[in-house]
């Protein structure tokens, strides 16, 4: 059994582009679990109504430490609502806050200072990896740009920088959906 805290227990789940980490949320929340998604496409949605598609791309681009602090603002917020709703039970992460880290690093920029901070004493209870999935599908169309090789690299840093913080990150291989929701189930019992 892993090491959990007695109240609202916060499980990340986590792994490069194309791993199956919102297939694996949805599943969990279609069984009543807490779910929060993730925080980054919500910002880019939002963005997006302010500014407009180009734009909001452009913004990116130029301010990649500004997005990154969006990022983890936004993070914070969904997990903090979550866990009032969740009481006592499970809430599940659709990625953590460290994996603006690991992207800074994925992508050699500075890790800004307020990411920094708002990365330090974490409320996490376990960090589960999941693994590419081996019939990558670069979704060129949806804006996707990384490849398998891609999200392998950006796997490799996210589990880096977690277990650089203290967290066993409990790795997830590639297996159908129900059975990873159950190998992640099993190991928070």
């Amino acid at each position: 059994m892993l090491g959990m805290s007695p109240s609202t227990r916060r499980i990340v789940i986590t792994g490069g582009p194309y791993s199956g980490k919102t297939t694996v949320i949805d599943a969990l929340c279609a069984r009543g679990h807490t779910v929060v998604r993730e925080a980054a496409i919500q910002v880019i949605d939002d963005l997006t109504r302010q500014l407009g598609v180009a734009e909001q791309v452009a913004w990116r681009k130029e301010n990649p430490e500004d997005f990154q602090v969006k990022i983890l603002g936004k993070q914070e917020e969904l997990e903090d609502a979550a866990a009032r709703d969740a009481g006592t039970g499970l809430v599940f992460l659709d990625r953590g806050r460290l994996d603006g880290i690991a992207y800074c690093r994925v992508y050699e920029r500075a890790v800004p200072e307020q990411v920094e901070v708002g990365c330090q004493d974490l409320p996490y209870d376990c960090v589960f990896l999941l693994d590419t999935l081996r019939d990558f599908d670069g979704r060129a169309a949806s804006g996707r740009t990384s490849d398998r090789a891609r999200s392998l690299f950006i796997r490799d840093h996210l589990a880096e920088v977690y277990r650089e913080r203290g967290f066993d990150v409990v790795f997830v291989a590639e297996m159908p959906v129900a059975e990873r929701v159950e190998f992640i189930l099993v190991a928070l019992r």
